[in-house]
């Protein structure tokens, strides 16, 4: 007990009273009001006087609430800078509709994979909707799924972001099937050229039957068994694994057993 001075142990039993009250205190200070509080308060005090009540000469209040009108002050505030906010918003939008379609940004494609990121899968509705806001043309769409593959062959894209940004794109239908089919073609009878600069460009190829693989059926992923089918190139492309010939034969049923396995290595 001695360890505090008498103010300091006054403070603490104010505190502790002040809790077992409900943290309501009385006020013998006015603060400051509104006018209108100020007549509510002498019409009560004149009530009371012809009842005969005894004037009281404190308020009471809830400590550390913040006055009415000073509370009425912040909502409508924070009511306003939600409804400018909102209109900033509307009219984003508005501009990014109305914004004519353009051709390709490498830079911003670039940006755009680069926050698909190639960590997990769960932003594939993310990747849509900013690829989406590139505002491309068709014929830029088929240029940016010229560069992705490209990319991906040549070793500028890390073939695992790289696949999986295609196949989530075709997927939602972003990315014209003929020119992925094209461009992939292309890349894969061009491996040959590709591999005295990136020895392990085969592993797109790899990486995109393994990302097909994994969809669910009746996914837009024709296209890469399609291109392995008409490539010559394709030959000893893939692993042996048999669950994964297993996996590409579901897929194609109509592709012979015998030219699938053409695509593995014996």
């Amino acid at each position: 007990e001695d360890q505090f001075s008498t103010r300091v142990k006054l403070k603490m039993l104010d505190l502790l009273e002040l809790r077992s009250n409900g943290w309501v205190q009385k006020q013998f200070k006015d603060t400051a009001k509104k006018v209108a509080e100020v007549r509510e308060e002498a019409a009560k005090e004149s009530r009371n006087e012809r009842a005969g009540r005894e004037k009281q000469f404190f308020n009471v209040a809830v400590a550390g609430a913040r006055p009415a009108h000073v509370q009425a002050i912040i909502v409508r505030s924070k009511l306003q800078k939600a409804a400018e906010r909102q209109a900033q918003d509307q009219e984003e939008r508005a501009r990014e509709a109305a914004r004519p379609a353009t051709a390709l940004d490498v830079k911003a494609l670039r940006r755009v994979l680069s926050y698909f990121g190639d960590e997990d899968c769960t932003g594939v509705d993310a990747l849509a909707a900013d690829f989406q806001g590139l505002k491309l043309t068709e014929e830029a769409a088929g240029q940016a799924a010229q560069w992705i593959i490209k990319s991906c062959f040549s070793g500028v894209l890390k073939p695992v972001l790289g696949t999986r940004s295609l196949v989530a794109l075709a997927e939602k239908e972003l990315l014209p099937l003929e020119a992925l089919e094209l461009h992939f073609k292309t890349c894969l009878d061009a491996m040959g050229d590709f591999k005295l600069d990136n020895p392990h460009c085969d592993e797109v190829v790899h990486e995109l039957v393994a990302h097909a693989v994994t969809m669910p059926a009746g996914s837009r992923v024709a296209w890469i068994f399609a291109v392995l089918r008409a490539s010559s190139s394709s030959s000893g492309v893939l692993s042996s694994q048999a669950n994964l010939r297993e996996e590409v034969a579901r897929l194609c049923p109509d592709f012979e057993a015998a030219e699938v396995a053409t695509w593995f290595d014996a």
